[in-house]
């Protein structure tokens, strides 16, 4: 199998039919065997009813369920340890992120790049938001020598052995450029479509910027890769 598609879903039961058409549209071009893995983290809504509408008419569909909400890094590691595919797409199931940009980053994957992160370059979200992550990704730069604009777009493209052996902290989702650059993966980066939430209700906060300084002095000084 080419590609397994990560998604990692709480409480976003308006969102999935319409991405999972989005999904099905984008691929279509890419002619090659592809499989998507949900992971239902705990959802308190209708969440798993729907995902598991969707399997029963999609056999690409592999549907993971958190009985209780364990965090996105944790539904990412599971979604990472189910995936079948040679590469992994890490993509958010709020519909912010659009999966058209699929297929043009892997256009990108060569045998010098085996990664490709999004760039939100016009990144719809509240402006507190947008400003917390150009002084995180200012950071990112300065700490690491991590030459992307965007270290925290969810959208990426990335082989999957480098992902499934990932040494897994709490909130790790986050850092997956910076976790990549240090185990030496040649990355590059592409301008992605970045979209308005239109359903659900976003789960970040102003709060979790403040918990930022403090994992990037970890992954800085003690995390090995």
């Amino acid at each position: 199998m080419k590609l397994s598609l990560v998604v990692p879903a709480f409480n976003e039961e308006k969102n999935l039919d319409p991405l999972y058409t989005e999904i099905v549209n984008a691929l279509l071009p890419l002619k090659e065997e592809y499989e998507i893995v949900f992971v239902n983290d705990g959802s308190t809504d209708d969440t798993l009813n729907v995902l598991n509408g969707l399997k029963a008419g999609d056999k690409r569909i592999n549907v993971i369920d958190l009985r209780i909400n364990s965090g996105q890094s944790f539904a990412t590691m599971e979604g990472f340890k189910a995936a079948k595919g040679e590469f992994i797409v890490l993509l958010d199931a709020d519909r912010q992120n659009d999966p058209a940009d699929i297929p043009k980053m892997m256009a990108l994957l060569n045998s010098e790049y085996e990664g490709v992160c999004g760039w939100r370059k016009n990144r719809k979200d509240k402006q507190v938001f947008v400003v917390s992550s150009r002084i995180a990704n200012f950071l990112i730069r300065s700490f690491f020598g991590l030459r992307v604009h965007d270290s925290g777009c969810s959208l990426r493209v990335v082989k999957a052995q480098y992902l499934k052996d990932i040494n897994y902290f709490k909130n790790f989702h986050r850092y997956v450029p910076i976790i990549l650059h240090l185990k030496k993966v040649n990355l590059r980066e592409m301008q992605v479509n970045h979209r308005w939430r239109s359903e659900g209700e976003s789960k970040y906060s102003i709060f979790k910027s403040v918990k930022v300084l403090k994992e990037l002095f970890y992954l800085r000084f003690v995390y090995k890769p």
